[in-house]
Order: C-alpha cells, then structure tokens, then sequence
C-alpha cells in the first residue's frame, strides 16, 4: 500500500497565532517539531498497518518546516514551491490507497475556527468554486479525487473538523484543539494529539473501502477575491480572466487539475513591477 500525506500547520497541536507558523517567531520551532511529529505519527500508523511507501508534501509558508531527520525512512518529502499541485503534488505520480490531510485549518470565509485562511491569506479574502465556497481542503480532495484517492482522514481543530466533514461526508476526523477565537484554542498535550493521530490513521486505514473519491463534477468557475485592487486589476489583462469586481476575477475551464494550476500562477507572480 502506499499512502499521501499532505501537512499543514495551523492545525497542529498547540498552534494558536501566526507568529508560531513563521520562521524566526515566537515557538516557530516548536511548532515546526509538533508538526513534524504530528506527520510522522499519522506514518507510523500507515507503515504499521502494511504500508510500504507514503509521500509527505510540506504544505505550509515556505514548504520546508518539516524536520526530515525525524520522518521514517520509507517517506519522501514533497518540499518549498512553486508546484503544479499546490498542498497535493506528487499524487499525480503512482497509484495510492488514500490521502490524509494533517493540520488543515478553516477557510478564509468560514466564521469559526483558528487561523482560518484560504491559500495565501495576505493575498486571498476568499475563493469561491462554482459558487460554493472553497476551501484548501475542498482543493486538495478535489485534486486527490481526479486521480480516484479518497481521502481517508482529516486533523485540525474542531470546528474545522467538522467542516471537513460535512464537505466530505465519510471521512475520519481527528480534533486536536477546541477553537476558542480565530486567535485562541484549548488544546491537548503534544503526546496526546500523536497518540489520536496514530490511533484515527489506523482506524480510517482499516475502512478505506468505505470511503469514496471526492469529485466535483465540471465545467468549473472560479472566483477569487483578494485583498488588493492591484492584484484583480493586472489579472483581468489576461484573456483567460473575468474582472467580477474591485478585488475580484473569475477564471473558467472544463478541467479541475487546470483550476488548481491557475491558483498557483495567482499565488506566485507578483502584480508590482520588480517585486
């Protein structure tokens, strides 16, 4: 068997503050350590339970958190960006049993939960899919199901569990916080969260067969917002672009994988000359 782990930050244990998730601030080290262990549980549990293989993308701020020395030696370690897949690359790349989504956080347009966010935050105030609000992890299942994986489990704080949920339907969630504010969480004890972690990887391994791929069926329509007229205005230049407001464009194909490459283009080019 071989399985995907994409991992991202804001929703690992003790994680509360932006601060915790960029290098040089307050507990970024910790932080990155938690999640690292946090990863390294979910592929202990995989390997335990017959796995031969598992791909591990760093998902977060500058993709290189992740602290390989601690990772089991069956693992290889999707790292930094740009990519074509976003949170997801290297699932295109050989069949997998599953997909697990590690430290995933609420959207940018969702009311509750820590760190809510969509992509790139300081960039994106939200993103919507057909009219349907869009999260990261509607885009990194979406991506997983063009290729038929399901995603078998979900870790973040609660609220955002249960948003995973209701968006995916059968899938394992694992809380390790209670969101509190946008900026506060209840949360367990590192040893704890790993422990809940090996112990839901195990379980969703084991009821993979009941869990489907996540599709969304085309043509698709996607709507962007941001946080500067700039970044709309330099876009809506490109034929394959719709300006749909100040901050707004929307970009249309038949094709999801194109969908998520056009988020990367949008992430990574820079609308100021020289920047």
């Amino acid at each position: 068997m071989r399985f995907y782990v994409s991992c991202d930050i804001e929703g690992i244990v003790g994680v509360t503050s932006h601060v915790q998730g960029a290098p040089g601030g307050h507990e970024y080290e910790k932080a990155r350590a938690w999640m690292t262990r946090s990863a390294r549980s979910v592929c202990e549990a995989a390997l335990s339970s017959g796995a031969t293989e598992l791909v591990l993308a760093d998902g977060h701020g500058n993709g290189m958190n992740l602290l390989l020395d601690e990772l089991p030696e069956n693992v290889s370690v999707v790292r930094s960006w740009p990519r074509e897949l976003l949170m997801m690359e290297g699932i295109q790349r050989g069949s997998f049993d599953g997909a697990f989504l590690i430290g995933y956080h609420s959207s940018a347009t969702e009311a509750n939960g820590v760190l809510s966010h969509t992509i790139f935050g300081r960039l994106i105030a939200g993103v919507r899919l057909n009219g349907r609000e869009c999260s990261e992890t509607l885009i990194s299942a979406a991506t997983a199901g063009c290729f038929g994986i399901p995603v078998l489990m979900v870790s973040g704080d609660d609220q955002y569990v249960a948003n995973a949920q209701a968006l995916l339907g059968n899938v394992h969630g694992v809380a390790v916080k209670r969101a509190v504010s946008y900026q506060s969480v209840e949360t367990v004890l590192p040893e704890k969260a790993y422990a809940l972690l090996r112990e839901g990887a195990a379980r969703a391994i084991e009821d993979r067969g009941n869990v489907k791929p996540f599709v969304v069926p085309g043509p698709f329509e996607l709507e962007i917002t941001f946080r500067q007229h700039l970044t709309a205005e330099v876009l809506s230049l490109l034929p394959i672009c719709e300006r749909t407001g100040a901050t707004s464009v929307v970009y249309r194909s038949d094709d999801f994988l194109d969908v998520v490459r056009f988020l990367v283009f949008v992430t990574f080019y820079s609308p100021t000359p020289g920047a």
